[in-house]
């Protein structure tokens, strides 16, 4: 799978100009995404226990996929001033996995309309399919996963 894909949002009126606003995203390490998925769902209770309590994480769930899945960003524009932001990042260290996060001034200055969409992109660029597998003896049909 490459580690990067660019996604430029079907509601930038410059999509597919040089002014349209092109955010990059990445790879989330295997481990770290299946954390996100396991908190995006709880269920609390006992089956023929009494009620069963289901909780939904959506919006933590989206700035977790941002914060790992968002590499960087081209022609984002502050809604203030109209000046290009810079894209900054942190390290973060979880478990033994270092990489440079995003700031929580990036995550902030990303439109509230677009962090879902971009979070739906990073977990779909993140989903491996059947058909995204090379099987280890390399057989006929098999395919390298490539970004689109």
């Amino acid at each position: 799978m490459d580690s990067t894909r660019i996604h430029e949002s079907d509601s930038d009126p410059d999509k597919g100009t040089p002014a349209a606003t092109r955010f990059v995203l990445g790879v989330i390490p295997a481990r770290i995404l299946a954390r996100i998925n396991d908190k995006a769902t709880r269920f609390e209770g006992m089956p023929g226990g009494g009620q069963l309590k289901m909780d939904f994480s959506a919006h933590a769930t989206c700035l977790e996929m941002l914060r790992w899945g968002l590499k960087g960003w081209e022609n984002l524009l502050d809604a203030g001033t109209g000046q290009p932001l810079v894209f900054e990042t942190r390290e973060e260290l979880d478990g033994n996995i270092r990489t440079k996060v995003p700031t929580d001034a990036c995550l902030t200055a990303v439109p509230g309309d677009l962090r879902m969409e971009l979070a739906n992109a990073i977990r779909d660029f993140n989903t491996v399919t059947r058909t995204d597998q090379v099987s280890p003896s390399g057989g006929a049909g098999d395919q390298p996963a490539t970004a689109a």
